[in-house]
C-alpha cells in the first residue's frame, strides 16, 4: 500500500510526465494530416487543451512536493524542451504553451512527508479525471490507426507510431489504476516495467532510423545498432531466470544502455536545433524521446533505492 507521501509524489510525477507526453503526441497528430481530415486535427487539439488544463491542476501544487532527484533527472522538462517548442512553433505553425514549460523549469523541489487530507482528496479526484481522459485518447488513437491500416485515412505518421502512442498511454492508464488503488510495486511489476521501457527505447531507435534524412548515414547506422542491442536485451529479459542476481544484472545492463541512448538523443536534438540535422518530424518529438529515456532511467534508479 502506498504511503500518503509516496502517493503525492507519484501522482504528481506520473501525471505531469504523461500529460505532457500526450500533448506532444497531439502536436504530432495535428501536424500529420491534410486539411481534408480537419476533424482529426481539431480533436487532437481538443485533447491537448484538456490535458493542459488538467496538468495545470497538478502543477498548482507541485512546488515543494516533487523530490529533487526527480526534477534533476529531467523527467518533466529537459534542457532542450523550451528551444524545441520554439522551433516546433516556428516550423509547424502550432501554438504551444511555453509558459507551462517555464513554470516546470522553475519548480522548487521538496518532499512533503505529511500531506494534508485536502491534497490527497484533490489528487484522488484528478487521477480519476486523468484516467477518463487517457481512456478517451486511446480510443481516438485506435480510431486513427484502424482507419490507416484499412486505407480509409492517410497520415504522415506511421501506423506503428500511433500504435506506440496507444501503448504509451495504456501504460499510463495502468499506472493511474495503480495510483487509484494506492498499490505499491513488487518485483514482478518492476520487471514488467523495465521490459516495457526497453521495448519503448527500441521502438524509438526504429523511429529515429525511419525519420532522419537518409543522407545522414552515421545517424541511421547508430540508430540501427541501438535497435540490435535492445533486441538482444529484450530477448535476455524473456529467457533469463528471475533471481535477485539476474534481475540486478538485467537492470544494470538497462541502465548502461539507456544512458548511451540518452547521449545519442541529446546529440540529435542539439544538431536539429543548430540546423545540422534534418528529421521529418517536429523537434518536440525528439525532446519527448529524451524525456522518456530520462524517465526510464529515473524509474530504474528509483527501483534500486526502494529495493536495495
Amino acid at each position: 500500500m502506498l504511503s500518503d507521501d509516496r502517493f503525492v509524489q507519484e501522482s504528481l510525477i506520473t501525471n505531469l510526465f504523461y500529460l505532457r507526453t500526450i500533448r506532444e503526441f497531439c502536436i504530432n497528430i495535428q501536424s500529420s494530416f491534410f486539411k481534408n481530415n480537419e476533424s482529426y486535427i481539431n480533436q487532437a487539439e481538443e485533447y491537448a487543451i484538456e490535458c493542459g488544463k488538467l496538468a495545470e491542476k497538478y502543477l498548482s501544487i507541485a512546488n515543494f512536493n516533487i523530490n529533487e532527484f526527480a526534477l534533476n533527472s529531467q523527467i518533466l522538462v529537459t534542457d532542450y524542451t523550451l528551444d524545441s517548442e520554439y522551433l516546433t512553433e516556428k516550423l509547424f505553425g502550432v501554438s504551444i504553451n511555453t509558459e507551462f514549460t517555464k513554470k516546470e523549469l522553475a519548480l522548487i523541489p521538496g518532499a512533503n512527508l505529511d500531506p494534508s487530507e485536502e491534497m490527497i482528496n484533490q489528487l484522488e479526484e484528478w487521477n480519476l479525471q486523468a484516467s477518463s481522459l487517457v481512456s478517451a485518447f486511446i480510443e481516438f488513437c485506435t480510431k486513427i490507426v484502424t482507419a490507416q491500416v484499412t486505407n480509409e485515412l492517410f497520415s504522415y505518421s506511421y501506423p506503428s507510431l500511433i500504435f506506440y502512442m496507444i501503448e504509451e498511454c495504456s501504460l499510463y492508464y495502468r499506472k493511474l489504476d495503480q495510483l487509484i488503488q494506492k498499490l505499491d510495486t513488487n518485483p514482478t511489476t518492476v520487471l514488467d516495467l523495465e521490459f516495457w521501457f526497453n521495448q519503448s527505447m527500441r521502438q524509438q531507435a526504429l523511429f529515429i532510423r525511419g525519420l532522419v534524412d537518409p543522407s545522414y548515414e552515421d545517424v541511421y547506422r547508430l540508430a540501427a545498432s541501438f535497435t540490435v542491442e535492445y533486441n538482444q536485451l529484450l530477448s535476455d529479459y524473456q529467457t533469463t531466470a528471475l533471481t535477485p542476481e539476474n534481475q540486478q544484472m538485467l537492470t544494470d545492463r538497462s541502465i548502461e544502455l539507456v544512458q548511451r541512448f540518452q547521449t545519442f538523443i541529446k546529440e540529435l536534438i542539439t544538431n536539429v536545433l543548430n540546423a545540422k540535422l534534418y528529421f521529418i518530424v517536429e523537434p518536440i518529438f525528439l525532446d519527448n524521446m529524451l524525456t522518456e529515456a530520462n524517465y526510464f532511467l529515473y524509474q530504474l534508479r528509483l527501483n534500486e533505492s526502494l529495493n536495495p
